[in-house]
């Protein structure tokens, strides 16, 4: 283990190094106490009505969930049409996802690759080559130096719902939503407290243990999970020609070991009012994936990567009709990067360098949610965020300080002109202030509209337009090739989509043509992409349609369909050209069933075809992915089955970074 000195770094006059161990300190008190406090508490009754049904979105909600709850049910979201995408916690458990980039597989227009961009895994929405705003539980956790999101260190043992927005989504979301949102809704304990386990394996010494504990115990309710998981790496595909650069079956920088805690604690204050406490540690040390089918300088890999966060949040009712949320919170993450030299592939020569990364955020936002009037209902609040960056290039380096801030006003009001046609009219108003090396100041306008209609009683109609903006992250400003001038990104979203219920509202069916024209990209030149800096260069423009079908066929069975094409160009000084692994071709299916005898299936598919190879002018090889889970309940014991890639395709979703090949996995369950 190789330690690095952070004495150079402060946050507030207190050395970062001591500022990080008084938090870990104080934050594992805090796990223990409350640990032991709602262990203690007996079990009484306690009404589970939601005093905050909120009709715009479910901003800063704790989901309720009860373990052991196993419900079939639809995939794509009534509420605002099929433009929202929803991965329930019975879609998690039929994918036995265990990370949150497994979750998000399988959703239609959404790209997902592990390797690539300096990451464990990406994710794309609909052609953008940028990640999407991301929040759990309404807080932002994207890093702010290269803007990235931890997917596969994120655990999934507590989350109850993934929302994907891909269009022009409500201002009520905040700052940075030009690529899109997902909005992660973790666990709340209800009713009568129990208990579940679940072990896994699989190959390569793959083995994934978790445990829950949840419940409500008079006015008190309580959540919290643990879980280890470890892994020498995934197998490739038997169909992969091995490589100088990849000599063996097991993918390399494919391992990993991560270990993970969180908790919710939550308390009614009289009728109308309540605040929960959120809490969690998360840490790991996992490879970064080289290229496969060339040589690489670098190979990289987080020797320790962690990740802790306080989170305060309230609600109440003021006059009887204002519905107030609001938060406050402290996130803390660090990762040590360790960089391996090569001189003679593909063994490792010697170690050339270890480089850090910390950030301290702070940050709360507010959210009034009230009926004006017998058809308008009105949306206010803000969001503040600040981040605290620590970064240098090794152990070796002072330390270099960054400080950013970015605030969002939002309002957004709906009207309901007539019983069937609903008119929503919201508008952010965005800054971002930098350190003096960097931009100071930057601010946006953003508008969004969005019409509602339903000609007939089972159709529903939508236009949705959003002016949408993405402030630079600290890559983008002031890296060794970025560009001080860079200023946000603007972008303009439009949405046109129609749903349609069919056979006693067991059918439904979505149609949805999209476009986006973003000026100002920030981005090397494509071109020269190692000599030239961060600028503000390109045009970029997407657009596509999305069709989705789901049925539900009995009450034990469920059936899904979703078709999705994306077409990406850029356009430099008037010069169009594709986009790089953004334009394809996606088609999804899943299958989901629960017999009278204890007995479920699960079957997901997904093809994909016409991933742009910039570099050959080429389109990569299509392919087709089918993931299955069987599973057997009996009495309070469930044991499975679950197999990925079941026709051991060999394929890549990112030039150079092969997926893995077929993995099979046994396991059980147990509730108490």
């Amino acid at each position: 283990m190789y330690l690095s000195d952070r004495s150079t770094g402060f946050i507030n006059g207190t050395p970062f190094h001591e500022e990080v161990s008084m938090f870990k300190k104080s934050f594992i008190t805090l796990l223990i106490t409350l640990s032991a406090v709602t262990s203690s508490l007996a079990a009484e009754k306690f009404s589970d009505e939601d005093l905050f049904n909120m009709d715009l979105q479910e901003l800063m909600k704790i989901e309720i969930f009860a373990m052991g709850e196993v419900q079939p049910r639809t995939t794509t979201s009534m509420d605002e049409s099929t433009r929202i995408f929803e991965v329930t916690a019975q879609d998690i458990a039929s994918q036995n996802a265990r990370t949150i980039g497994d979750a998000l597989r399988f959703v239609p227009g959404l790209f997902l690759s592990r390797g690539m961009e300096g990451s464990s895994a990406v994710v794309f929405i609909r052609g953008a080559k940028k990640t999407p705003l991301v929040m759990i539980d309404n807080r932002p956790v994207a890093e702010p130096q290269q803007g990235l999101v931890a997917w596969d260190q994120f655990p999934i043992d507590n989350v109850a719902k993934i929302k994907i927005i891909k269009g022009p989504s409500s201002a009520a979301y905040g700052a940075n939503s030009l690529n899109g949102v997902i909005n992660i809704i973790t666990k709340k304990g209800k009713g009568k407290p129990n208990s579940h386990i679940q072990y896994q394996e699989s190959a390569n010494s793959t083995k994934d243990i978790w445990a829950e504990s949840g419940g409500e115990a008079g006015l008190w309710n309580y959540y919290i999970t643990a879980s280890y998981r470890r892994s020498d790496g995934f197998d490739l595909s038997d169909d992969f020609h091995q490589t100088p650069w990849q000599t063996s079956s097991i993918r390399r920088e494919s391992d990993y070991e991560r270990k993970n805690i969180s908790m919710n604690l939550g308390r009614d204050i009289g009728a109308d009012s309540s605040v929960a406490v959120l809490a969690g540690l998360y840490r790991s040390a996992d490879g970064i994936m080289p290229f496969a089918d060339k040589p690489t300088f670098y190979h990289r890999r987080w020797q320790d990567w962690q990740r802790g966060f306080l989170d305060l949040t309230g609600k109440t009712i003021l006059f009887n009709k204002i519905n107030v949320r609001g938060k406050f919170y402290y996130d803390q993450f660090s990762n040590e990067m360790i960089f391996f030299k090569q001189k003679n592939f593909p063994e490792y020569q010697f170690i050339d360098r270890i480089s850090d990364f910390d950030n301290a955020t702070i940050g709360g936002n507010i959210h009034l949610n009230w009926l004006c009037g017998e058809n308008l209902k009105m949306d206010v609040g803000s969001y503040i965020k600040n981040n605290m960056i620590s970064t240098r290039l090794n152990e070796h380096e002072q330390w270099q300080e960054e400080d950013l801030t970015t605030i969002d006003f939002f309002i957004e009001s709906r009207w309901s002109l007539l019983d069937n046609l609903d008119v929503t009219l919201g508008l952010n108003y965005d800054t971002f202030t930098g350190t003096e090396e960097s931009n100071n100041h930057l601010s946006s306008w953003n508008p969004r509209f969005f019409i509602h209609y339903q000609p007939l009683k089972k159709t529903t109609m939508h236009i949705a337009y959003g002016r949408k903006s993405r402030f630079p992250v600290t890559r983008e400003l002031e890296s060794e090739n970025g560009n001080p001038s860079n200023s946000e990104v603007h972008g303009d979203l439009y949405e046109i989509g129609l749903q349609q219920l069919l056979w006693q509202d067991c059918l439904s069916l979505g149609f949805i043509v999209f476009q986006t024209n973003t000026d100002d990209v920030i981005s090397r030149d494509y071109n020269n992409w190692w000599t030239t800096k961060y600028e503000n260069r390109y045009e970029q423009h997407y657009h596509g349609i999305e069709l989705s079908a789901s049925a539900r066929i009995t009450d034990r069975l469920n059936l899904s369909a979703d078709y999705s094409y994306t077409d990406t160009r850029v356009v430099d000084d008037g010069e169009e050209f594709r986009l790089n692994e953004t334009t394809y071709h996606q088609i999804n299916g899943r299958l989901n069933y629960i017999s009278d005898f204890g007995m479920a299936g699960f079957i997901q598919l997904a093809y994909s075809s016409g991933l742009y190879d910039f570099e050959t002018d080429k389109d990569l090889d299509d392919f087709t992915l089918i993931n299955a889970k069987l599973t057997y309940s009996y009495k309070q014991f469930t044991p499975f089955l679950a197999v990925e890639n079941l026709l051991d395709e060999n394929y890549v979703r990112s030039v150079g970074y092969p997926q893995a090949g077929r993995t099979f996995t046994i396991g059980i369950s147990a509730n108490f």
